[in-house]
Protein backbone atom coordinates (compact mmCIF):
# COMPACT_ATOMS: atom_id res chain seq x y z
CA UNK A 1 0.00 0.00 0.00
CA UNK A 2 2.92 2.23 1.02
CA UNK A 3 4.75 1.26 -2.13
CA UNK A 4 1.29 2.10 -4.21
CA UNK A 5 1.44 5.04 -2.78
CA UNK A 6 4.50 6.42 -2.94
CA UNK A 7 4.57 4.98 -6.63
CA UNK A 8 1.49 7.36 -7.42
CA UNK A 9 2.84 10.39 -6.00
CA UNK A 10 6.25 9.63 -7.59
CA UNK A 11 3.97 9.89 -11.02
CA UNK A 12 1.96 12.59 -9.88
CA UNK A 13 4.96 14.82 -9.64
CA UNK A 14 6.36 13.98 -13.34
CA UNK A 15 5.26 16.63 -15.95
CA UNK A 16 2.55 15.22 -18.42
CA UNK A 17 4.12 13.20 -20.95
CA UNK A 18 2.98 16.02 -24.19
CA UNK A 19 4.36 18.32 -22.31
CA UNK A 20 7.66 16.69 -21.66
CA UNK A 21 7.88 16.23 -25.52
CA UNK A 22 6.89 19.51 -26.54
CA UNK A 23 9.79 20.96 -24.58
CA UNK A 24 12.58 18.28 -25.71
CA UNK A 25 11.04 19.75 -29.30
CA UNK A 26 11.85 23.29 -28.18
CA UNK A 27 15.54 22.79 -26.60
CA UNK A 28 16.19 20.75 -29.97
CA UNK A 29 15.18 23.71 -32.01
CA UNK A 30 16.71 26.47 -29.46
CA UNK A 31 20.99 26.65 -30.09
CA UNK A 32 22.69 25.92 -26.13
CA UNK A 33 23.64 29.33 -25.73
CA UNK A 34 20.35 30.70 -25.37
CA UNK A 35 18.95 27.62 -23.29
CA UNK A 36 17.66 27.94 -19.94
CA UNK A 37 19.47 26.50 -16.82
CA UNK A 38 16.64 25.80 -14.83
CA UNK A 39 18.48 24.26 -12.31
CA UNK A 40 21.30 26.68 -12.05
CA UNK A 41 22.37 26.93 -8.80
CA UNK A 42 23.07 30.71 -7.05
CA UNK A 43 26.79 30.37 -6.77
CA UNK A 44 26.73 28.76 -11.05
CA UNK A 45 24.83 32.06 -11.78
CA UNK A 46 26.94 34.14 -9.33
CA UNK A 47 30.42 32.89 -11.47
CA UNK A 48 28.77 33.60 -14.71
CA UNK A 49 27.73 37.07 -13.82
CA UNK A 50 31.73 37.97 -12.73
CA UNK A 51 33.00 36.10 -16.25
CA UNK A 52 30.58 38.63 -17.91
CA UNK A 53 32.15 41.39 -15.97
CA UNK A 54 36.02 40.13 -16.63
CA UNK A 55 34.85 40.33 -20.01
CA UNK A 56 33.55 43.35 -20.36
CA UNK A 57 35.89 44.73 -18.29
CA UNK A 58 38.95 43.13 -20.57
CA UNK A 59 37.14 44.45 -23.60
CA UNK A 60 36.91 48.24 -22.12
CA UNK A 61 40.34 48.13 -21.22
CA UNK A 62 41.72 47.25 -24.72
CA UNK A 63 39.68 49.56 -25.99
CA UNK A 64 41.10 52.48 -23.48
CA UNK A 65 44.64 51.10 -24.52
CA UNK A 66 43.71 51.95 -28.07
CA UNK A 67 42.27 55.23 -26.84
CA UNK A 68 45.63 55.89 -25.47
CA UNK A 69 47.87 54.39 -28.28
CA UNK A 70 46.11 56.96 -30.80
CA UNK A 71 46.51 59.74 -28.60
CA UNK A 72 49.80 59.13 -27.68
CA UNK A 73 50.31 58.93 -31.96
CA UNK A 74 48.17 62.10 -32.39
CA UNK A 75 50.36 63.66 -29.88
CA UNK A 76 54.02 63.19 -31.24
CA UNK A 77 52.40 63.98 -34.84
CA UNK A 78 51.62 67.03 -33.87
CA UNK A 79 54.79 67.85 -31.64
CA UNK A 80 56.70 66.48 -34.87
CA UNK A 81 54.44 69.29 -37.38
CA UNK A 82 55.03 71.63 -34.75
CA UNK A 83 58.58 71.21 -34.65
CA UNK A 84 58.97 71.00 -38.40
CA UNK A 85 56.81 74.32 -38.90
CA UNK A 86 58.80 75.94 -35.98
CA UNK A 87 61.72 75.23 -37.42
CA UNK A 88 60.79 76.45 -40.98
CA UNK A 89 59.46 80.02 -39.37
CA UNK A 90 62.55 80.32 -37.29
CA UNK A 91 64.79 80.47 -39.95
CA UNK A 92 66.36 84.34 -40.76
CA UNK A 93 64.64 86.89 -43.11
CA UNK A 94 66.59 89.37 -44.91
CA UNK A 95 65.95 92.89 -43.65
CA UNK A 96 65.00 94.44 -46.56
CA UNK A 97 64.50 98.35 -44.77
CA UNK A 98 67.72 101.02 -45.76
CA UNK A 99 68.01 103.99 -44.36
CA UNK A 100 68.71 107.33 -46.25
CA UNK A 101 69.93 110.49 -44.83
CA UNK A 102 69.81 114.25 -46.47
CA UNK A 103 72.90 115.75 -47.17
CA UNK A 104 74.36 119.47 -48.40
CA UNK A 105 73.84 120.25 -51.74
CA UNK A 106 75.15 123.67 -52.58
CA UNK A 107 78.53 125.00 -54.02
CA UNK A 108 80.59 126.84 -52.23
CA UNK A 109 81.27 130.39 -53.96
CA UNK A 110 84.89 131.52 -54.82
CA UNK A 111 86.74 132.58 -52.33
CA UNK A 112 88.63 131.97 -49.04
CA UNK A 113 86.13 130.76 -45.70
CA UNK A 114 88.10 132.73 -42.98
CA UNK A 115 85.31 131.77 -40.77
CA UNK A 116 85.98 134.97 -38.55
CA UNK A 117 82.88 136.84 -39.23
CA UNK A 118 80.38 137.31 -37.04
CA UNK A 119 78.48 133.77 -35.65
CA UNK A 120 74.96 133.29 -36.35
CA UNK A 121 73.04 130.89 -34.37
CA UNK A 122 70.76 128.18 -35.72
CA UNK A 123 68.16 126.99 -33.18
CA UNK A 124 67.04 123.93 -33.55
CA UNK A 125 64.05 122.83 -36.00
CA UNK A 126 60.35 122.80 -35.13
CA UNK A 127 58.58 119.84 -37.38
CA UNK A 128 54.82 118.83 -37.21
CA UNK A 129 53.93 115.46 -35.51
CA UNK A 130 53.51 113.45 -38.52
CA UNK A 131 57.32 113.91 -39.66
CA UNK A 132 58.09 112.70 -35.90
CA UNK A 133 58.91 109.22 -37.45
CA UNK A 134 61.46 107.65 -38.54
CA UNK A 135 59.48 106.17 -41.79
CA UNK A 136 59.71 108.61 -44.92
CA UNK A 137 56.55 109.99 -45.02
CA UNK A 138 54.34 110.08 -48.87
CA UNK A 139 51.45 112.10 -49.74
CA UNK A 140 48.60 109.98 -51.37
CA UNK A 141 45.83 112.55 -51.06
CA UNK A 142 44.85 115.78 -49.45
CA UNK A 143 44.47 114.37 -46.12
CA UNK A 144 46.26 111.09 -46.78
CA UNK A 145 50.36 110.43 -45.70
CA UNK A 146 51.46 106.72 -46.36
CA UNK A 147 54.73 106.13 -44.55
CA UNK A 148 57.35 103.41 -46.32
CA UNK A 149 58.11 100.58 -43.88
CA UNK A 150 61.00 99.83 -45.95
CA UNK A 151 62.93 103.38 -46.89
CA UNK A 152 63.28 105.58 -43.48
CA UNK A 153 65.53 107.74 -41.90
CA UNK A 154 68.52 106.31 -40.44
CA UNK A 155 68.52 109.79 -37.75
CA UNK A 156 65.62 111.81 -36.42
CA UNK A 157 64.34 114.11 -38.91
CA UNK A 158 64.45 117.60 -36.51
CA UNK A 159 68.29 116.93 -36.36
CA UNK A 160 69.07 115.86 -40.35
CA UNK A 161 67.29 119.25 -41.23
CA UNK A 162 69.32 121.71 -39.15
CA UNK A 163 72.15 119.69 -40.04
CA UNK A 164 72.11 120.06 -43.31
CA UNK A 165 70.41 123.60 -43.10
CA UNK A 166 73.76 124.42 -41.07
CA UNK A 167 76.37 122.85 -43.77
CA UNK A 168 74.32 125.01 -46.25
CA UNK A 169 74.54 128.07 -44.53
CA UNK A 170 78.13 127.82 -43.59
CA UNK A 171 79.16 126.79 -47.89
CA UNK A 172 77.00 130.16 -48.44
CA UNK A 173 78.24 131.98 -45.58
CA UNK A 174 81.72 131.38 -45.43
CA UNK A 175 82.74 134.23 -43.21
CA UNK A 176 80.13 133.15 -40.92
CA UNK A 177 80.70 131.12 -37.93
CA UNK A 178 77.20 128.93 -37.69
CA UNK A 179 76.75 127.49 -34.40
CA UNK A 180 73.91 124.78 -33.86
CA UNK A 181 74.66 124.28 -30.17
CA UNK A 182 72.97 126.78 -27.36
CA UNK A 183 74.28 130.03 -26.90
CA UNK A 184 74.08 133.51 -25.01
CA UNK A 185 72.48 136.36 -26.13
CA UNK A 186 75.95 138.09 -26.75
CA UNK A 187 77.49 135.04 -28.28
CA UNK A 188 75.61 135.42 -31.86
CA UNK A 189 74.42 138.72 -34.21
CA UNK A 190 71.51 136.87 -35.52
CA UNK A 191 69.42 133.88 -34.64
CA UNK A 192 67.97 131.91 -37.12
CA UNK A 193 64.42 129.94 -36.53
CA UNK A 194 62.80 127.82 -39.13
CA UNK A 195 59.72 125.62 -38.42
CA UNK A 196 58.73 123.30 -40.53
CA UNK A 197 54.94 122.39 -42.29
CA UNK A 198 55.45 120.22 -44.89
CA UNK A 199 58.34 118.21 -45.73
CA UNK A 200 57.25 115.11 -47.59
CA UNK A 201 57.76 113.68 -51.23
CA UNK A 202 53.81 112.58 -53.27
CA UNK A 203 53.83 109.45 -55.48
CA UNK A 204 55.01 111.02 -58.67
CA UNK A 205 58.74 111.98 -56.96
CA UNK A 206 57.65 115.61 -56.31
CA UNK A 207 59.35 117.21 -53.44
CA UNK A 208 57.84 119.91 -51.26
CA UNK A 209 59.18 121.67 -48.15
CA UNK A 210 56.87 124.56 -46.83
CA UNK A 211 57.93 126.57 -43.43
CA UNK A 212 58.38 129.56 -41.88
CA UNK A 213 61.31 131.36 -41.09
CA UNK A 214 62.57 134.22 -39.24
CA UNK A 215 65.99 135.85 -38.26
CA UNK A 216 66.15 137.50 -34.94
CA UNK A 217 68.58 140.09 -33.29
CA UNK A 218 68.95 138.82 -29.83
CA UNK A 219 70.75 142.36 -29.00
CA UNK A 220 67.95 144.16 -29.36
CA UNK A 221 65.20 141.83 -29.34
CA UNK A 222 64.14 142.95 -32.78
CA UNK A 223 62.63 140.47 -35.89
CA UNK A 224 65.14 141.01 -38.92
CA UNK A 225 63.13 139.01 -41.16
CA UNK A 226 59.78 136.76 -40.84
CA UNK A 227 59.27 135.07 -43.89
CA UNK A 228 57.41 132.34 -46.06
CA UNK A 229 58.83 129.29 -48.11
CA UNK A 230 57.10 127.10 -50.34
CA UNK A 231 59.16 125.47 -52.52
CA UNK A 232 58.62 122.28 -54.98
CA UNK A 233 61.05 120.14 -56.78
CA UNK A 234 60.51 117.39 -58.98
CA UNK A 235 62.10 113.95 -58.53
CA UNK A 236 62.11 110.54 -58.76
CA UNK A 237 59.41 108.36 -56.94
CA UNK A 238 60.62 107.05 -54.03
CA UNK A 239 59.77 103.43 -54.22
CA UNK A 240 61.74 103.41 -57.79
CA UNK A 241 64.83 105.54 -57.09
CA UNK A 242 64.72 106.36 -53.05
CA UNK A 243 68.30 107.61 -53.20
CA UNK A 244 67.37 110.21 -55.70
CA UNK A 245 63.81 110.95 -54.16
CA UNK A 246 65.96 111.60 -50.64
CA UNK A 247 68.32 113.80 -52.80
CA UNK A 248 65.50 116.09 -54.26
CA UNK A 249 64.56 116.70 -50.67
CA UNK A 250 67.85 117.55 -49.90
CA UNK A 251 68.02 120.05 -52.53
CA UNK A 252 64.83 122.00 -51.10
CA UNK A 253 66.56 122.55 -48.34
CA UNK A 254 69.44 124.23 -50.49
CA UNK A 255 67.10 126.51 -52.13
CA UNK A 256 66.04 127.17 -48.51
CA UNK A 257 69.21 127.95 -47.61
CA UNK A 258 69.89 130.20 -50.07
CA UNK A 259 66.97 132.17 -49.14
CA UNK A 260 68.12 132.38 -45.46
CA UNK A 261 71.32 133.34 -46.71
CA UNK A 262 70.24 136.17 -48.73
CA UNK A 263 68.11 137.65 -46.24
CA UNK A 264 71.75 137.73 -44.09
CA UNK A 265 73.70 139.66 -45.88
CA UNK A 266 70.81 142.28 -46.80
CA UNK A 267 70.50 142.77 -42.70
CA UNK A 268 74.25 143.43 -42.34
Amino acid sequence: MNVSTNRLFAAESFPPASLTISKAAEDSRTPKRYREIPHATTSARFWSAAVLCRFFAHFIGNRNCCVARGLAFVSVSSFLVFAFTACKSFRPVEDLTRYYVLSATTTAPTGVHSNQGPAIGLAPVNIPGYLQNTRIAVRTGTNEIYYSEQRQWAEHLDKGIQRVLASDLSTLLPSARLITSAWQNGDVKAEVHVSIHRFELDETGEATLECEWRLFSPADGHVLRLDHALISKKGSPLGKNPTGAVNTLSQTLAELSNQIAAALKTSG
